[in-house]
């Protein structure tokens, strides 16, 4: 498995470069030359941290590729477990055991100590015409942390005139649309619909909008009056939480009053889309939203459970992030609701508003507080939040952006949602401990509001998990984001050509790439991840993944792009930027910045790239997809999972098990095969050490699973951003990744 890793110095040293080099050489005489060095060089350069690489996928895919960071058909989910030992993933193809399958299939593979990763087909039988002509990905559509429960979708009611599965899974009602919870990985199954409703099955809806991260407590909608003090009315939903340990149904959509409520516009969260920690890690409590109205629903469980509203009187709140323990919740509202806000009020001439925090605990008046009071006088508008970057888990640490000036170094910014002029940029500030500080100037662009989701596309304040491009690690000290502004003094103006997500030969000149950037708040240490350290402009786009979304860019999770409590502080991100000399492909490709270096962890040379899928918690193991082979035993052309495991113990067995060898032959049946080519080695290692940057080489056109839509040019003004969910994404991608 760990094969051969080769010289930076002897290795690209290609036909192509020794004719250059050496004009007596033919063509044939070069190609033999280049493959006797390539392949006979001993290892110099490694993977950073030890790693080498493991093949996390079975060679037997059934002529199928492993599906990326998005899954398959809008949903399907991709997480690997803190400890870096289990990962689930998605494929189109059935194999490994299938016991039946919708759209797609959802694999789990598991790291045996001692001998190679197995893996499990977790289908269920069910039938994929419940899943509609347009899909839904696979049934799976959340997974505990630990990745020992899955959380599976029975199938719509009513399409093409058929109901959902029959006969029903678990003994739960027949006909009904339903969840699952299924031990990873064959059962037993939990049915969250253990029992008919008083509604028939045509007139019966349930949707999946969250859960712990246990998958203890789940939140979906219905029409049906599921618990005791429920009601029904025709067109309308309720929101409960269910407790996996009682099996009962808990209604949130419960007024201050005691009175429930019934509306269109019920939603987890808020109606923007925002459901980042909107439930606590004990379910305990839960932020919902009627209307314009933000309430938070405590003590779920307790027997005495209570409604807050965060936004009286006024309303017209947005939910933006909670502390995981619901103990801190985080708004913006335009109006003022404290004696020292300086909101516009009312929403006029304001998109953004406040920036307020509730404590549902307090005594009652002493529960909000404004966290962006602009005492200055240049700002009539007050703060103009325009959205959350993310939080620590103990609401400590909050990343936000506004335009309003609350900190001496910022300035009057010009960000507007949904849409900004040319230029537009505004300020991204650090709130901690009651001090807001400014990180950075960024532009308005960061969040690019349009459906257009691509590498180098930034989302950086979306209020949906599934697009938004940054990270914010548990304690809320680091930061990762992307930009299209120089924060650093690097250039990365784009002269022509496509790349960066933007068509330079139609936008208007100059236009800048989006580069992954690093804040570290206990030092303000500012550091660009992606930025060539040659200092040549960017030939390539570089970003940060979105979540992982299970359906129509909704997500309960986003991948592990931060490393914590390993030997070291890494970022993962993916850049089509030739960022080491090694990485020669001119495509996208996963890298990972430590201690100030970047290093290249997936191949490098395949034509169709690679692209970040997950990590392990501390770092250790990095999960990308790529169709390159990168070990001896990948021997087809397909698109796989591979992690670049550190540190990788001498004679371990790694990768998945060999195929079996076969029957010994006897008698004519025991002529040679014909000898097979020997395989070229490749670069198990990539860190920039010379001064100049190799020139990318123009890639073979890579196969690709299904043709891919030419992806839109990003424009300076944001067009309108449509709140309804979004069936997919466009946009160039290797094969495997995030793009659909």
């Amino acid at each position: 498995m760990l094969g051969w890793s080769l010289s930076p110095r002897l290795c690209p040293l290609s036909s192509a470069r020794l004719r250059s080099r050496s004009c007596w050489l033919t063509p044939a005489l070069a190609t033999a030359i280049g493959l006797l060095l390539c392949t006979a060089c001993t290892a110099s350069a490694t993977l950073p941290d030890g790693r080498a690489w493991e093949m996390v996928s079975p060679l037997d895919k059934n002529g199928g590729d492993i599906r990326g960071i998005d899954g398959d058909s809008a949903g399907g989910v991709v997480q690997a477990a803190p400890d870096g030992n289990a990962i689930t993933y998605v494929s189109l193809a059935s194999f490994g055991g299938a016991r039946g399958a919708s759209l797609g299939s959802q694999y789990s593979s598991t790291r045996r100590a001692g001998t190679a990763w197995e893996t499990e087909n977790m289908s269920l039988p069910m039938s994929a015409q419940t899943f509609g002509a347009g899909g839904q990905g696979t049934p799976y559509d959340a997974f505990s942390e630990d990745l020992s429960l899955g959380l599976v979708f029975g199938g719509l009611r009513g399409i093409g005139g058929r109901p959902v599965e029959s006969p029903p899974l678990a003994g739960a009602p027949a006909g009904y649309e339903n969840y699952y919870l299924n031990q990873i990985p064959h059962g037993p199954l939990q049915p969250v619909l253990s029992k008919a409703p008083g509604i028939p099955p045509e007139a019966f809806s349930l949707g999946f909008l969250g859960a712990t991260q246990d998958l203890g407590h789940i939140v979906v909608k219905s029409p049906a009056a599921l618990a005791e003090g429920a009601v029904e009315e025709a067109g309308k939903p309720n929101l409960y939480e269910w407790d996996r340990a009682t099996g009962l149904f808990q209604p949130l959509n419960v007024l201050p009053t005691g009175a429930p409520i019934l509306a269109n516009l019920l939603a987890l969260g808020d109606s923007y889309g925002a459901t980042d920690r909107a439930i606590s890690t004990d379910g305990s409590s839960v932020v919902w939203t009627e209307g314009s109205a933000l309430y938070v629903r405590r003590g779920i469980g307790s027997g005495q459970p209570t409604t807050l509203q965060l936004d009286a009187p006024a309303g017209g709140g947005r939910f933006l992030t909670a502390s995981v323990d619901g103990s801190r919740i985080f708004f913006a509202d335009t109006n003022r609701l404290t004696s020292d806000s300086t909101a516009a009020g009312g929403g006029a001439g304001n998109l953004g508003g406040d920036l307020y925090e509730f404590e549902p605990a307090r005594p009652e008046g002493e529960r909000l507080r404004d966290l962006t009071v602009d005492h200055n006088p240049t700002d009539s508008r007050g703060a103009e939040v325009q959205g959350v970057l993310g939080a620590s888990e103990d609401g400590d640490y909050l990343y936000f952006v506004a335009n309003g000036v609350l900190a001496p170094e910022a300035s009057p910014g010009n960000c507007a949602h949904p849409s900004a002029p040319a230029g537009a940029s505004c300020n991204l500030y650090l709130w901690h401990e009651g001090e807001t500080r400014f990180v950075a100037r960024v532009a308005s662009g960061d969040d690019n509001g349009s459906e257009l989701s691509a590498l180098g596309v930034a989302f950086d304040w979306e209020p949906h998990l599934a697009l938004r491009t940054t990270r914010v690690s548990r304690d809320g000290t680091r930061l990762a984001f992307m930009s299209e502004r120089s924060l650093t003094g690097y250039d990365n103006t784009v002269s022509g050509g496509v790349s960066c997500g933007t068509d330079a030969s139609e936008a208007p000149l100059p236009a800048q790439c989006e580069e992954v950037f690093l804040y570290e708040a206990d030092t303000r240490r500012l550091s660009c991840v992606s930025c060539n350290p040659s200092g040549a402009p960017p030939v390539g786009a570089s970003g940060i993944p979105g979540g992982t979304d299970f359906y129509n860019n909704k997500a309960v999770r986003q991948s592990r792009v931060l490393s914590e409590g390993g030997p070291g502080e890494r970022v993962f991100f993916d850049s089509a930027d030739a960022l080491v000399p090694q990485d020669t492909n001119g495509q996208e490709d996963v890298y990972e910045y430590e201690g100030g270096q970047v290093h290249l962890l997936s191949g490098g040379r395949g034509a169709g790239g690679a692209s970040f899928v997950d990590a392990s918690t501390n770092g250790d193991d990095a999960f990308f997809v790529t169709r390159e082979p990168l070990v001896a035993q990948d021997s087809d052309q397909l698109v796989d999972l591979y992690d670049a495991r550190a540190p990788h113990a001498q004679g371990e067995a790694v990768g998945s098990p060999a195929p079996v060898p076969p029957v010994a032959c006897e008698g004519e049946s025991c002529r040679s095969a014909i000898p097979s080519s020997p395989a070229l080695a490749t670069f198990s290692s990539s860190t920039f050490t010379g001064a100049g940057n190799a020139v990318p080489v123009e890639p073979a056109p890579p196969v690709k699973p299904k043709p891919k839509q030419k992806p839109k040019p990003k424009k300076h003004k944001k067009a309108k951003r449509g709140r309804k969910a979004r069936a997919g994404r466009t946009g160039a991608a290797p094969p495997g990744g995030r793009r659909r």
